[in-house]
């Protein structure tokens, strides 16, 4: 909405909106929000007065209270907002509550859309089983291109079954 605004003047709302893939009544629709809030959805105003609330909420108990207690605050308060609508807007917002413990990791992606090239240059290790039965480590070795390539370990078959990959650790190294 930013670019048509910037460039509506030049060139007109409808030249622009032919070229982008968004009708010119969807534009126009959200400036009329946009000056007129009573036009929001129920659900759009209700955020809207919900969000500071939550916000409230959150910095008095020193920003640890995550979804659940949020919730249960809000309702003691006299708030009926359901639990998936905090949870909701709390992502939005961009705030969680503490993590006790560990937090969980997740690892990242390493490969991309053909899956035979490693993204980030880091060295990974993988453990196989070549052809003979034999196991063997093949550590990674960085190729000077975009990324690391993988080999697989099995000759380029893959296995077929389930027990077969868990007998053999058949998967790729790179």
């Amino acid at each position: 909405m930013g670019f048509i605004d910037a460039h509506r003047d030049g060139h007109g709302v409808e030249p622009i909106c032919a070229v982008l893939p968004i009708a010119p009544s969807t534009y126009y629709d959200h400036m009329a929000k946009r000056v007129d809030p009573a036009r929001l959805s129920d659900r759009a105003r209700s955020d809207e007065a919900l969000r500071p609330e939550i916000r409230r909420v959150f910095e008095e108990n020193r920003r640890v209270y995550g979804v659940r207690k949020v919730w249960h605050q809000l309702r003691r308060e006299g708030f009926n907002v359901a639990r998936c609508t905090g949870a909701r807007l709390m992502k939005d917002m961009g705030i969680q509550g503490i993590i006790r413990g560990k937090p969980h990791r997740t690892l990242p992606k390493i490969r991309d859309a053909d899956s035979r090239t490693v993204k980030n240059k880091a060295v990974y290790v993988a453990l196989g089983v070549t052809r003979d039965g034999q196991r063997e480590v093949q550590p990674a070795v960085n190729d000077p291109g975009e990324g690391i390539q993988l080999r697989p370990l099995h000759g380029g078959r893959s296995p077929v079954s389930r027990r077969h990959r868990e007998r053999h650790h058949l998967g790729y190294a790179i």
